[in-house]
């Protein structure tokens, strides 16, 4: 089984939760659009407590693919997961 945990906020909980066992940590990152959205400097200091072996995930709800290419190319994560939902995104 494949146990990931996303909304991690700080880098003392993604550590516990790599301690625990976790082994996808994930961080909402934007620009502050949505609630719970971490900017890219607090998305790397939690990435940066992220022990080898375990997958750091960047979350993104945006809709915009600079926005998302700006997050994956800044915070360099693992996996890069999106979740836009919009009538007018760009990715149809």
């Amino acid at each position: 089984m494949l146990v990931q945990i996303y909304e991690v906020q700080t880098p003392e909980e993604a550590r516990e939760l790599a301690r625990l066992g976790v082994d996808h940590i994930g961080v909402l990152v934007g620009d502050g659009a949505f609630p719970r959205e971490l900017s890219i400097a607090q998305a790397n200091a939690i990435f940066a407590a992220v022990p080898a072996g375990t997958k750091r995930v960047a979350l993104s709800l945006s809709a915009d693919p600079e926005a998302v290419a700006r997050v994956a190319r800044e915070t360099r994560p693992d996996i890069i997961q999106l979740q836009a939902a919009s009538r007018n995104s760009r990715w149809r």
